[in-house]
């Protein structure tokens, strides 16, 4: 289900236990659930398909630290592997994704 609502681009946006139940179960979903204050904090989840060099990074600026970058470096080999990238964000943070690097 993750690969049909996120991509590179355009991540999952979870802001409590029961979004978070959509995508994670078991023990995946009582560990997240032990690890984030819902109240204060939020998850992104970046999934794509594509080269097994892909990759995504997370930019703060010193000068910005509530604003936070994510930029996408497509890799140059040719196997099609599955990505997935979670992140965890204090709520308010102003966040954005950037235009791919090579």
């Amino acid at each position: 289900k993750v690969f049909e609502d996120a991509t590179r681009a355009e991540p999952i946006e979870l802001s409590s236990a029961e979004d978070a139940a959509a995508y994670f179960e078991g023990q995946q979903l009582e560990d997240l659930n032990e690890s984030v204050n819902w109240d204060t904090h939020c998850i992104l989840i970046f999934a794509w398909r594509g080269s097994g060099g892909d990759r995504m990074t997370a930019e703060v600026d010193a000068e910005s630290p509530d604003e936070v970058r994510f930029v996408y470096t497509g890799g140059r080999t040719r196997d099609l592997r599955p990505h997935v990238y979670v992140y965890a964000l204090e709520q308010g943070v102003v966040w954005e994704v950037a235009g791919p690097r090579r």
